[in-house]
């Protein structure tokens, strides 16, 4: 994880997958489903409208005690390259508002760099817990894609 600011994370991950794939791993509710959230966490909702302008809206439970519901706006969808979105939790304890820009390249053969932008709008010290969610996440992702292909 780099740092750049107080209010950003910049993380970049290389999966064993095409980018093609991976991209639709972040963009569609079948697969989105399978791997958002940390490691405690299950999606028990999942609506997902893919266009500039368009929304998502996800439900994380944690083990049948409290849930987290993350809703988001996509600003721009290049597919299979670059993905540009807001997302905020909201039910948190404190405020947690994000602008997210996920970019996707191939790395050889069957192989995605993804690199991740959060910029943390509200509090700068949620910074450390967005990042290990984050990396929760995407160790996730890396097993999905592993087990589908």
């Amino acid at each position: 994880m780099a740092v750049s600011s107080q209010k950003e994370i910049v993380i970049t991950r290389l999966f064993d997958a095409p980018r093609e794939l991976v991209f639709e791993a972040w963009t569609q509710k079948e697969h989105l489903q399978h791997w958002w959230g940390g490691n405690e966490l299950t999606i028990t909702f999942c609506e997902v409208e893919l266009k500039a302008g368009g929304s998502f809206h996800i439900c994380m439970e944690e083990q049948g005690r409290k849930k987290f519901w993350v809703k988001g706006n996509y600003r721009e969808i290049d597919a299979p390259s670059r993905l540009v979105f807001d997302c905020a939790l909201e039910n948190e304890e404190r405020n947690h508002n994000a602008l997210w820009i996920v970019l996707f390249s191939e790395e050889g053969r069957n192989k995605t760099k993804v690199v991740i932008t959060e910029t943390l709008f509200d509090i700068a010290d949620a910074r450390d817990d967005a990042a290990t969610g984050l990396n929760q996440c995407l160790d996730k992702l890396s097993q999905y894609l592993a087990g589908i292909q």
